[in-house]
Parts: structure tokens; sequence; C-alpha cells
């Protein structure tokens, strides 16, 4: 292929990439990674065989979840394979690549398949719609577009609330997971505070494992009016936005607030990192 060739398909490409992430919001509403994880460990499943476990009339399902199948097996997400019908036609056969196990972990496994249903929503996916304004105008996107900040639109609307919610919630103990197995920090701690803690989900899986640790979790009242009755004690206060730091960012800040002996403690999933510091 020419060059200029290369770049244009690059270019359209790249003009259609917010197709593969609506695509994978759909295939998590439609539970499509658990019919075939349903299907057994070594099955593979055709796209009309995941059609008929799916509430629907239209018959023309089973072609379109064909063609998101197919999507995903271009993107690694899904492996596939090929089998002659009696007809004489072709069927595509999919199975999970590991990838997908992080789609579906259970509650106490956790994993970021709530979060799409957050990035999804309407009031969240409408924000983005305005990010021009904040390049040319400055100021935060989602306060600018709703009139509040994240955290106050939490506490009007109960459905994003709930969402959110459960969002923070399945991410934090898929992240805790991976450092609760390589970090051993909280060994000797006796009480931590978690900051923003949401509904105390983190907060219960370190005194669950470190049941001497008498944790607290600091958020908002309408937040920990929902959580579950952990053993902690939940103070409530306003959170700040948040802002993407890197390490050197993170360890100048720590210490300008008077911390000492900065350092990442773990990275977890290859990504999430644990900072530690002193006072």
């Amino acid at each position: 292929m020419h060059k200029e060739e290369e770049a244009c398909l690059d270019a359209m490409i790249f003009s259609g990439s917010h197709v593969f992430p609506l695509v994978l919001h759909t295939a998590i509403e439609l539970n499509l990674f658990e019919i075939i994880a349903n299907a057994g460990p070594a099955a593979y499943v055709s796209a009309s065989e995941i059609a008929s476990q799916l509430p629907t009339t239209n018959p023309y399902a089973s072609s379109i979840l064909d063609r998101i199948l197919r999507l995903f097996a271009t993107h690694s997400l899904l492996s596939y394979s090929s089998r002659t019908l009696e007809d004489g036609r072709t069927e595509k056969l999919y199975w999970l690549t590991p990838a997908c196990k992080f789609f579906l972990g259970t509650e106490e496994e956790g994993n970021i398949a709530p979060t799409s249903a957050l990035a999804y929503h309407r009031a969240t996916l409408e924000v983005w719609l305005h990010m021009k304004d904040v390049i040319l105008e400055g100021g935060n996107l989602f306060k600018k577009f709703h009139g509040m900040s994240t955290f106050e639109y939490t506490s009007k609307d109960p459905e994003f609330n709930t969402i959110f919610n459960q969002a923070m919630a399945a991410l934090s103990t898929f992240i805790m997971n991976g450092i609760l197995a390589i970090d051993k920090g909280f060994e000797g701690l006796t009480s931590p505070v978690d900051v923003g803690g949401g509904t105390g989900g983190t907060l219960n899986m370190i005194i669950s494992k470190y049941p001497s640790i008498k944790g607290i979790n600091y958020d908002l009242p309408h937040v920990t009016q929902s959580a579950s009755p952990y053993p902690v004690k939940d103070i409530q206060v306003m959170i700040m936005e948040g802002k993407e730091r890197t390490a050197r960012e993170f360890e100048a800040l720590i210490r300008a607030a008077g911390f000492i002996n900065f350092r990442v403690a773990c990275v977890a999933h290859g990504i999430r990192a644990l900072k530690e510091s002193y006072k």
C-alpha cells in the first residue's frame, strides 16, 4: 500500500474511532461476553446462537451481532474460527480472549464493565460535545455544561449517583485486588483514612485483609448514606475536582505538603499506581 493510501486509511480510522467504544458499551449492555462465557470453557458460539438468548424479535439481530463480533475480533477482544453449514454458507464462531475477563469479574473480584455505564450515561456523554468551549473559554467541562460539578450533580440525579457509585466501587475493587495481591504496605497500620472513599468498598477490602485496622471513610453525605454497613467510621466532607499528575508532579505536591520519602509502592494491572509518603 502506498504511503499516502496508508495515511488516508489512518485518517478514516481516526474519524470513526468513536464507533468501537460505543459498540463495546452495547455489548456490555446486552451481556454478550457473559453469554459467550456461559457457553463453556472451550465452546465457540455463533452470532445466531447468541441472538437466540436475547429478548429480541428482530430477524436481523444475528446479522448485526455478527458485525459487532467481527469488529471485536479485529481488535483481538474476541478470537474466531469458521465452519461450513449444510447449505454451503460459512458461519463465524467466536470465543473470548484474555482481555474479556476484565469485563466479567464477580462483585468480589471487580471489573471495568460498570465504568461503561458511567461513560455513556447521557450526563457524561453530552459533556464531550462541548469540549471546544473549555479550550476556548476555560473552566471545568462537566460544570460548564451542567452548571455544577460532577459530585454536585450526583446529589441531584439519583440514577446518575447510583451508576457513578457502582462504577467507582467496581473499579476500586478491581484495582485494590491487584494492589493487595502484591503490596504489603497496609501491614501495621491502625487507622487509614480513605478521602473520597465512595461507598467504602476499598476500605472494606483493606480491613477485610487486615482486621486490626479501624478505617475512616470520607465522602459526601449522599454517597455514604447508600453505603453498606462496613465496620468503618464515616465522616462527610466535600471532594475536590481531580487532576492527572505524573510521578514527579505527585512528588512535588506531596513534599510541598510537608511529607517525605515519596515513592511509587507498586503498580497494579500495569497502570494503577499506589504511592506512599510519610510525615
